[in-house]
């Protein structure tokens, strides 16, 4: 059950961490290859997130560190799949033996590389197309002298284990990445300090996974399986860094300078203020300055209270006017009925068509509802493929029609994930009135629970108490 800020555990990553590592190490005894596809994919996943958050982002970003880094992290991404693909028992390579040393190496260089160049672009402006260009043809040079050319150094022999070439570039890779921490921390007061903190913390496991894949004589020993948890835990922090804080507090990544900059304007007016009020020229300074603070404020003000994808408001902002909606309930006595969706299957849709297909749907959820809504109701993305509405001076009665006209608008929306191939989603809707004095979260929770009767209910319906 989704119950918004009442069940966000303070240690939650560290417990989640905590409960996985066990399962995925008993996975590892027994699948090896089904644990090592985990653990990459946990890591290709998160790359290609980064990539994605930070480059719909680009615009806002000022540190272009942070987009330097996310178009690293796309090549990685794919360099990191390539290895997945390419251990041996995969089959998607025979005739080229056992690929993922090789490949591996390759996905090494290009992320540790990449970190140790990214503090270059702390105070410069970094030009994506150049770089995606220049990572393009490195990658092409590499995937010739793998594929066709036969030219790339052994990493592993049957029988043998590791070349000293594998080894060797290990350890070097280890050291790039120290050198990555260290001008990481020379350029320290250009990072909010927990976004820094986890990114250095990350480093360090990359070169903890690195040391332990330089021990194996087996690609599926015990000290290869150490190495991929340490590259879990790795870039588990870079998920809490870069997806978490962006999505969270944006303006601990994407755009820093602009909250500092707030700052010290409001610290000059404050001085202009109070020491040359009498002058007409500061007092026109002064107003000219306050409107640009006010400017500002409203843009962070509309940045912090709205979904950035479907452009309604968000969860946080929900519970504001729940509380203000409450209280005037309880004050005058009106009716109030609040609707929670939620898309149905729409992990399946995600899984199939990808990330960017999903966000599509999303989008269109928030479209058809604000279609349907009047200009005293509000709408939220509650959170992942859920959403809020409030209706006030409403009975449950009526916000069933309004539920109605919205799932059979949406039912009837075609998306098209694929050239030829059309899809359409339904959505399970829970809705409720207000009852007097009831406690707010009390009153999400019965709601909550009236969505999910519809889900077990055969999913695509309105479910009320009435």
């Amino acid at each position: 059950m989704i119950t918004g800020h009442f069940t966000l555990p303070k240690y939650g990553n560290a417990v989640l961490l905590a409960l996985t590592l066990p399962l995925l190490y008993v996975i590892s005894r027994y699948n090896y290859n089904l644990f090592h596809s985990l653990a990459d994919g946990a890591s290709i996943v998160i790359a290609a997130t980064v990539f994605t958050i930070i480059w719909n982002g680009r615009h806002l970003v000022d540190n272009d560190y942070f987009l330097y880094v996310g178009i690293a992290f796309l090549f990685f991404a794919f360099w990191d799949l390539l290895h997945l693909l390419g251990n041996k028992n995969m089959g998607v390579f025979p005739e080229y033996g056992n690929l993922g040393p090789a490949l591996y190496i390759v996905s090494r260089y290009v992320l540790s590389i990449s970190l140790l160049i990214a503090p270059r672009f702390i105070h410069r402006k970094l030009n994506s197309s150049v770089m995606f260009a220049l990572y393009s043809l490195v990658t092409l040079f590499i995937l010739l002298s793998i594929f066709q050319w036969h030219t790339f150094p052994v990493c592993f022999v049957e029988g043998v284990g590791l070349t000293s070439f594998k080894i060797v570039s290990d350890y070097l890779i280890c050291l790039i990445l120290t050198g990555a921490i260290g001008l990481l921390l020379i350029n320290r007061r250009s990072f909010d300090s927990r976004v820094l903190r986890l990114l250095v913390a990350s480093i360090g496991l990359s070169i903890a996974t690195g040391l332990a894949f330089t021990l194996y004589k087996d690609p599926f020993d015990i000290t290869n399986a150490v190495g991929h948890f340490f590259q879990i835990a790795s870039f588990l922090l870079v998920y809490l860094a870069l997806i978490e804080t962006s999505l969270t507090k944006p303006q601990d990544v994407l755009y820093r300078k602009l909250k500092q900059s707030e700052k010290a304007l409001a610290d000059s007016l404050q001085q202009v203020d109070s020491a040359n009020a009498v002058l007409k020229k500061e007092i026109a300074d002064r107003k000219q300055a306050e409107q640009a603070l006010q400017e500002s404020e409203k843009k962070y003000r509309d940045l912090s209270i709205v979904d950035d994808l479907t452009q309604i408001y968000n969860s946080r902002y929900f519970y504001q006017q729940l509380r203000a909606e409450i209280d005037r309930v309880n004050r005058y006595g009106h009716p109030l009925t609040l609707l929670l969706l939620d898309l149905d299957d729409f992990k399946v849709f995600n899984d199939a068509y990808g990330h960017v297909e999903g966000d599509q749907v999303l989008l269109r959820v928030g479209q058809v509802i604000k279609r349907w809504l009047r200009h005293t109701d509000s709408a939220y993305r509650y959170g992942g493929e859920e959403f809020t509405i409030l209706l006030p001076m409403t009975s449950s009665a009526d916000g069933v029609v309004t539920a109605e006209r919205i799932r059979t608008a949406f039912r009837k929306e075609i998306f098209t994930p694929e050239s030829g191939k059309q899809v359409r989603m339904t959505l399970s809707i829970g809705l409720a009135q207000y009852r007097p004095r009831e406690e707010l979260k009390t009153f999400v929770h019965r709601v909550d629970q009236l969505m999910y009767q519809g889900k077990k209910s055969g999913k695509d319906r309105v479910c009320s108490e009435s």
